[in-house]
């Protein structure tokens, strides 16, 4: 007998293959219909800002007011030199509007349908509607802290890089086959991708849904292999090799710490991790757990240990209300408290706590 939690996986694999074929039929028509309907049901408000040639899509979905850790994300987007269009997937109180009019050009509130990618289209077909030449187009999403380390380069190697879309993380395909795609909370795209007509042809035609298993396989996953089949480049800040330089001057405890992480965050794999752990004082121990390390356990960054995410100066933390990323925000705040941004450090040490409450 298969434990629960396999069972519930592939439960709601199934629900998912079932309701698929309706979303496929269905979406072209609701996109339709917002397309129609948006004029007066979105709400676009100047801000302070003059709009530069760098322009970042600043995704909100704040429903009971804006956190202080998105306007030091806005100063940190204006301090490296980016204009700010917000998108907010739910309505600002007049407070909020006041209070983010420095931080932007514009704001766009728009109704929650489509998921991010929902507001991401319809920001960046807004910015396409608009005469002004965009360099740079950098799309970010309040779904993680971001800089959550001042001395974070991501900002620094979109604006440096050569490639034509560009994001943070490039994920490899667990299944042969399927190709790599950048995840959707950051990425960018050369002023030579956004004045091409297939820029546009992509976000117009985009079948957006507010099913999150759909926009995650039909818009997160196939948006770089759709503009890599056009001939674009594409680049992330993160790799695994980086991980594996990263990892290999790991120090012992380090080590170790990121290894009981993997086990407390993923069900079963303590069966795999304690035997390495045991052995911790015989010669071959830091072998076997870099080997273990090297494995496809470890291709997500958001769950690495905070140790290791420092060392690679990632930057970012999940918001995430699952089980794996309170624990992971938990050892966040005690391991970096002292080398995360205040602010963000604030918030991320009370988001449970808040949440319970």
């Amino acid at each position: 007998m298969p434990p629960l939690w396999v069972v519930k996986r592939e439960l709601r694999r199934t629900l998912d293959q079932v309701k698929f074929p309706f979303l496929m039929a269905s979406a072209p028509v609701l996109r339709m219909m917002h397309d129609r309907s948006k004029s007066r049901t979105s709400r676009i408000t100047p801000g302070a800002q003059v709009r530069g040639p760098k322009v970042v899509v600043f995704l909100l979905y704040q429903p009971k007011g804006l956190l202080p850790s998105t306007f030091e994300t806005c100063r940190h987007l204006a301090a490296k030199g980016f204009s700010c269009l917000i998108v907010s997937n739910a309505a600002l109180s007049d407070e909020d509007r006041v209070a983010l009019a420095p931080y932007c050009f514009q704001m766009l509130e728009r109704r929650n349908f489509g998921y991010d990618f929902g507001g991401y289209r319809d920001g960046i077909l807004h910015l396409l509607e608009t005469p002004e030449p965009i360099e740079r187009l950098l799309v970010l999403n309040d779904s993680v802290w971001f800089p959550t380390l001042a001395s974070e380069d991501f900002l620094d190697h979109v604006l440096t890089q050569p490639t034509d879309i560009y994001g943070a993380i490039l994920t490899q395909p667990k299944r042969r086959g399927k190709p790599a795609h950048l995840q959707s909370y950051a990425f960018s795209f050369k002023g030579k991708i956004v004045q091409s007509p297939n820029f546009l042809k992509y976000w117009r035609e985009l079948s957006i849904s507010s099913n999150r298993k759909w926009t995650i396989s039909q818009c997160e996953c196939k948006m770089t292999s759709y503009f890599s089949n056009l001939g674009f480049s594409v680049g992330a800040r993160w790799s695994s090799d980086q991980f594996f330089t990263s990892l290999i001057d790991l120090n012992d405890d380090k080590l170790a710490a990121l290894l009981q992480l993997n086990a407390d965050l993923k069900e079963g794999r303590d069966k795999v991790v304690s035997p390495i752990l045991a052995r911790r004082n015989e010669p071959d121990w830091r072998a076997a757990a870099l080997a273990y390390a090297h494995s496809t356990d470890f291709r997500n960054f958001l769950q690495l240990h905070p140790a290791l995410q420092e060392a690679m100066n990632f930057p970012f933390v999940k918001k995430s209300f699952e089980q794996r990323f309170c624990m992971h925000r938990s050892i966040y705040a005690q391991v970096l408290s002292d080398r995360c941004d205040p602010v963000m450090l604030a918030e991320i040490a009370n988001w449970d706590r808040k949440t319970a409450a």
